[in-house]
């Protein structure tokens, strides 16, 4: 029924499945943590295994690498073990089938660690080896690496260096560089040699000058973990330039000196200035100064300063110029000896020369100009107010905002004229008794021309004439204003009532003509 290669296969099917059933299992094929956290590692040994020996490695099965031994009976961490993790690492056998390892504050140089286990059967005079494998990944940073990362750095003048700054973290974590607050750009990373999970960041800082020093160069990197940053302060070693700026001139107290002072960044330089006199001599020499200028009275006429700057015992260059001591042509010698023979006639009292005086003219001037400026406010006031009353003459009589106003706004000459100089009704010159008024007679009494009439109404016949007054030579026109001219050219004609009502409302609203201003005070009666 069955052939001899059937049987033979059967068989080679049996034994295989019988050996593939002893396994040992992983909890997990990876483990993924993050630095300083604990890891832990599982195996599960099947049943149908009889152990004889457990061994556990990394990365490779030999014994260099071999971190755990042990037998049915309880494993335990071999020498190789502990040099590699010190105290960090444990291990335990539980039920006789299931094996952990545990490591305490993974690292990131233990990241793509690979765990094997090997479990050794010796059997019926069969031995029997069975592996399993685990990985384990660490995650995390940034974290500086490698060396410490030094405060200060020391460079020369006009050199360009390289900084280098290893840094670690998975996954790569990203760097950025900069100079005192400036971006800087330039920077390159490759993989570092030394550290696992590291990468060598670097920059290149060309030309560097005197301003550069004390600088902080700061680098920032930003990783898993989130960003850490190192500063360093550069030191640069360097000559001082020569002094520029320099200026040597005769002040209120004392012989001043000023110079320019150096751009030598945040590392300070100190100031010497000598003083010469003419003949080339030196007068004196003040040393160690952190300050840009200098007082000295022990200076003449003819004297002259060399400058120079110092760093860490480097003295720099006074220059060939030398500054002439520049001196004034005002002095108040002259008034200081006034002010002290004064004093002298007054025993009891001491004076002395105020300092300032240059002060108290300049606020002489000023109180001079605000007093001008008062007065000449003042006179435009003044000009204003007597244009204002002159305007005020020439408007006259104001003009009457209602019959009360006007009845006040008259004159007594105005009354008078009213009173003792009616006109005629009619252009006839004669009384008409109509049993009635007027058609254009105002109806106000108030506005009635002629007292004589009663209520019977006018009477008839000629107007008589008024009785001569004393100022009878005092002739009208037909508009009941004195006329002009000799008395005896013109003839006297009374007034209509048109016009006569037309003369006295202009009255009432506007102010008399200005000759009747100026003519005596003659009144018809």
């Amino acid at each position: 029924m069955f052939s001899t290669l059937q049987i033979i296969v059967y068989i080679i099917g049996c034994l295989y499945v019988q050996v593939d059933s002893k396994e040992v299992t992983p909890a997990n094929k990876e483990v993924t943590v993050t630095l300083n956290s604990k890891v832990e590692l599982k195996w599960t040994i099947s049943s149908d295994i009889t152990i004889t020996t457990i061994g556990v490695y990394i990365n490779t099965k030999d014994d260099a690498n071999k971190l755990i031994s042990g037998t049915k009976d309880g494993v335990f961490i071999l020498n190789s073990g502990k040099t590699r993790y010190g105290d960090r690492i444990f291990t335990e056998l539980v039920n006789n089938n299931e094996v952990v390892v545990k490591i305490q504050k993974a690292q990131l140089n233990e990241t793509n660690s690979v765990f094997i286990i090997n479990v050794f059967e010796f059997k019926d005079g069969k031995a029997t080896e069975v592996d399993s494998e685990i990985k384990l990944i660490v995650q995390g940073g940034p974290i500086f690496c490698a060396d410490q990362i030094p405060a200060t750095r020391s460079y020369n003048e006009n050199t360009t260096p390289s900084i280098s700054v290893t840094v670690c973290g998975i996954p790569k974590p990203t760097v950025t560089w900069q100079l005192d607050s400036n971006s800087l750009s330039g920077g390159v990373s490759t993989k570092s040699t030394s550290q696992p999970s590291g990468y060598d960041y670097s920059i290149t800082l060309s030309n560097l000058t005197p301003s550069m020093c004390g600088k902080q160069l700061l680098l920032q990197a930003d990783g898993h973990s989130g960003k850490i940053t190192a500063t360093s302060t550069l030191d640069i070693e360097f000559t001082p330039a020569i002094v520029t700026g320099v200026q040597f001139y005769k002040a209120d107290t004392c012989n001043q000196v000023t110079w320019a002072a150096l751009d030598t960044g945040s590392c300070n330089v100190t100031y010497t200035v000598q003083y010469i006199n003419s003949s080339g001599s030196i007068i004196a020499t003040k040393e160690n100064l952190v300050k840009t200028n200098q007082c000295e009275n022990n200076t003449s006429e003819g004297s002259y300063v060399k400058v120079w700057a110092t760093y860490k015992g480097k003295a720099g260059p006074a220059g060939d110029g030398t500054t002439l001591l520049i001196t004034t042509t005002t002095t108040t010698t002259t008034t200081t000896t006034t002010t002290t023979t004064t004093t002298k006639a007054q025993p009891g009292i001491t004076n002395s020369p105020r300092e300032g005086d240059d002060d108290g003219d300049s606020t002489g001037i000023i109180i001079g100009a605000v007093c001008g400026v008062i007065f000449l406010l003042i006179l435009v006031i003044i000009i204003l107010i007597i244009l204002k009353k002159k305007k005020h003459n020439r408007g006259g009589v104001p003009k009457a905002t209602n019959r009360h106003d006007s009845e006040k706004a008259k004159s007594p000459r105005d009354d008078e004229i009213e009173l003792k100089r009616p006109p005629s009704y009619h252009d006839e010159g004669d009384y008409a008794n109509i049993g009635g008024k007027p058609e254009n007679k105002p109806e106000n009494p108030d506005q009635a021309l002629y007292a004589e009439l009663g209520a019977g109404g006018g009477r008839k016949g000629p107007k008589p004439e008024p009785a001569q007054s004393n100022y009878a030579e005092v002739k009208v026109d037909d508009m009941g204003y004195p006329a002009r001219g000799p008395t005896s050219d013109l003839p006297h004609i009374p007034p209509s009532y048109n016009q006569a009502v037309s003369r006295d409302m202009s009255r009432r609203h506007s102010p008399p003509p200005k000759e009747f201003d100026d003519m005596d005070d003659g009144i018809i009666v």
